[in-house]
């Protein structure tokens, strides 16, 4: 995680490629002040790519992991609210008395402050903010912000596939996710979830939806039927809100994404 100041106007928004969604959304959060990074896995709107020949189109390298982040040894004052994974929101938010969650932090900073994190992940976001703050990790250490939950209780529903139902992501596409289904929108440009960069390409036509499922971290392709979900693929059916998973999840860490946004005004 770098040392980033957020203004208000601050909203993370997701680097997305035309047939490959990037690892759990990775955002980098642009600035409108001092130009920083934070390195964030959630899911959230790209602004699009213009160009019409997207193969041409080189994104920049993105960490895939919280080892694979840079190190940072900013300084900070003493008055910072500090998060640990091992924190606990009634906590202060001192060194000594971390807060846990991005959250509790925003809520515990005066605007102007600055909030350091300590190593780990967090499975934090949708946070929504007014004040200025500087927002880093902790000297030396990597901090991950992880826009999926892990995700237990599915099950067998025919060969090769298993079912989680009452999945629901309405804060995805702006809160409008599920105004009408995601291969309906037009390539115009006007979503609220599809963009020029991500809309009907036929080497992967669901690069549309923001859904996204990991299997022992590695990334599951989306199928648009869920007769398409055996053999490695997943399908979510929004007027159900039921996920088919074409990937044995016994014994396996299944993430899913689950929010939006890691930090907005």
């Amino acid at each position: 995680m770098s040392r980033t100041h957020m203004p208000a106007t601050t909203e993370g928004r997701s680097r997305r490629q035309r047939a490959h969604r990037i690892r759990r959304g990775i955002v980098a959060i642009a600035l409108t002040a001092t130009v920083a990074a934070v390195t964030v896995a959630t899911v959230a709107r790209q602004t699009p790519v213009v160009n019409s020949d997207l193969s041409a189109v080189t994104l920049p390298a993105v960490p895939g992991s919280a080892a694979e982040t840079l190190d940072t040894a900013y300084t900070y004052p003493a008055n910072a609210i500090f998060v640990s994974p091992g924190g606990n929101d009634g906590n202060p938010g001192t060194s000594g008395a971390p807060v846990r969650t991005l959250t509790r932090a925003i809520a515990a900073a005066p605007s102007g402050g600055t909030v350091v994190f300590r190593a780990g992940t967090y499975r934090d976001g949708n946070v929504t903010t007014s004040k200025s703050l500087t927002i880093q990790s902790y000297p030396h250490e990597q901090v991950w912000l992880d826009g999926t939950d892990v995700v237990g209780g599915w099950k067998a529903a025919s060969s090769g596939v298993w079912t989680l139902d009452a999945w629901n992501t309405p804060s995805f596409c702006g809160g409008l996710y599920y105004s009408h289904p995601y291969l309906s929108q037009g390539t115009d440009n006007r979503g609220p979830c599809t963009h020029i960069d991500m809309a009907r390409d036929p080497s992967n036509p669901a690069a549309g939806d923001p859904q996204m499922i990991y299997v022992n971290g590695a990334q599951i392709p989306e199928v648009t039927t869920a007769a398409a979900a055996p053999g490695g693929h997943f399908f979510y059916d929004q007027s159900a809100r039921r996920l088919y998973l074409g990937v044995n999840p016994v014994g396996a860490t299944v993430e899913v994404a689950a929010r939006a946004n890691a930090l907005h005004a």
